[in-house]
């Protein structure tokens, strides 16, 4: 800002208000230089976190499409129905995939794609009801450990024993002796 035009008609008197006035609206002038690159930088960096934002969220979506199809309530709600259908099959000593796809009207394998897509396999589900029950059944005295092998599925009790001893880390007459003192 040139303030010359002014200060030739200013009387002495007023020459060094004019200076210093001139120096406080030549460091607003610079102030404002500096106002305005600050805002250039802003906006950059604002260009730079939208971009970088924008990325983020991308790859969010990604990931959330990735849960929509694998940690949706529907999915969870499907584990719980095949846990459920499991336990209910499990009371006449075995269950399948075909028995439990059947009650729930899906194919095997749609029911075998849907728990995978849920992070589990039938296998598993399997497994766990297993060792439930198996637990369930050591926890009674009156339950033979040869009776609660075959309860929980398993045709010899050889089998059941190395299950047990998988699942829990003991043996079936250890956890029993544990389970009573």
């Amino acid at each position: 800002m040139d303030l010359s035009a002014i200060g030739n008609q200013a009387s002495p008197s007023e020459a060094p208000a004019l200076g210093a006035l001139q120096a406080v609206l030549s460091a607003a002038e610079r102030l404002g230089v500096a106002r305005e690159a600050l805002l250039a930088a802003a906006a950059l960096e604002s260009q730079d976190l939208e971009t970088r934002g924008r990325a983020l969220l991308a790859s969010l979506g990604g990931a959330e499409r990735k849960e929509g199809r694998e940690g949706t309530p529907r999915s969870s709600e499907l584990v719980s129905r095949v846990r459920t259908e499991v336990a209910a099959q499990m009371t006449d000593g075995r269950a399948s995939v075909e028995d439990v796809a059947r009650a729930l009207s899906l194919s095997s394998r749609t029911l075998q794609r849907r728990l995978e897509r849920a992070g589990t396999t039938f296998a598993s589900l399997i497994d766990d009801a297993r060792r439930a029950a198996a637990l369930t059944h050591l926890r009674n005295p009156r339950v033979a450990i040869k009776e609660a092998a075959f309860l929980v599925g398993f045709s010899e009790p050889s089998t059941f024993y190395r299950a047990f001893r998988r699942w829990t880390g003991a043996t079936p007459a250890s956890y029993r002796r544990a389970f009573a003192a």
